[in-house]
């Protein structure tokens, strides 16, 4: 046999045999198993062959870890040291994914949703706030819009409503979820608590008291010096429930006006309107967030 039939004869056996006269190969680097080829999977960041029977080939399985998107990440648990994926579920959230605007998503799993610098493309507007956590859609605080001036780059948050000093109107500019906290009377109104009126049966000033210090008797015969009686059309603040409870939870002073009384001759005083009396606190059995009987605590 000479020389040139003994290599084609040698070059037919080591085709039959399926020889790889390749040499080794450098692992894949990977982030997913997007970056891999058929019948891969990214595992620890590095593309490894399955097996027949559905294993990695590069080694004995992690039995404590589990991938079940397939993203190159672990689920999050006590059992799997390396477990870094906050959902598992989904394969586009994993450590190092591109954070999108305003899906409410952690797509990052950095702990944070749709930080200032997530993906935005430019135009895009997205929902932000820079107040305190806990306080937007609270009180008089909202939400404003940002523009998405350049890709990841965040522009002003516009028509946000941010937390400010309390005052005495009805409303929570402090967005801590209370209206006028320590500001209103013992009647529940803002301003001065109103003067003690003698004779008239009514606790005036809301002190738990009836015509207390007044030097005159039940048909209103006052003192020299001293006025019982009202003058149309005046008005002033009253509040009937328990003393304590004005001005706390739901409970709010209202308004009486003084009335010309056509059996007596006798102007008086009519009844407090608008008022807000303590109620049944979770009224219907369901909790409601609101402190219903004005006892300074809520659904209790």
């Amino acid at each position: 046999m000479n020389r040139l039939t003994f290599s084609l004869a040698l070059t037919g056996v080591l085709f039959a045999s399926g020889c790889d006269c390749s040499g080794p190969t450098t692992p894949r680097s990977c982030t997913s198993a997007d970056d891999c080829e058929a019948g891969e999977r990214c595992v620890d960041g590095v593309c490894v062959g399955v097996g027949d029977g559905g294993e990695e080939d590069s080694g004995p399985p992690d039995e404590m870890c589990v991938d079940a998107d397939g993203d190159g990440h672990s689920a999050i648990s006590e059992d799997c040291a390396r477990g870094d994926d906050c959902d598992d579920t989904n394969h586009s959230v994993r450590p190092g994914a591109a954070e999108a605007c305003g899906d409410g998503v952690d797509n990052d799993c950095d702990g944070t949703v749709d930080e200032p610098d997530c993906d935005c493309r430019r135009g895009d507007r997205v929902v932000c706030y820079s107040g305190p956590a806990g306080t937007a859609t609270v009180g008089v605080c909202r939400n404003g819009v940002a523009v998405c001036a350049e890709p990841g780059m965040v522009g002003e948050c516009r028509g946000e409503a941010l937390p400010g000093d309390e005052t005495c109107d009805g409303t929570d500019e402090d967005c801590d979820g209370t209206v006028d906290e320590g500001l209103r009377n013992a009647c529940g109104e803002c301003g001065d608590e109103p003067v003690e009126l003698c004779g008239n049966e009514l606790d005036d000033d809301c002190d738990g008291l009836t015509d207390e210090d007044c030097e005159c008797d039940y048909r209103c015969e006052c003192a020299t010096g001293t006025s019982c009686v009202c003058e149309p059309p005046t008005n002033q603040p009253c509040y009937e429930g328990p003393f304590g409870t004005g001005g706390t939870g739901v409970c709010a002073g209202g308004r009486r006006d003084c009335i010309a009384d056509a059996a007596t001759g006798e102007n008086r005083w009519g009844t407090c309107d608008g008022q807000t009396l303590p109620g049944a606190e979770c009224a219907g059995g369901a909790a409601d967030g609101v402190d219903d009987d004005c006892d300074g605590r809520i659904d209790e």
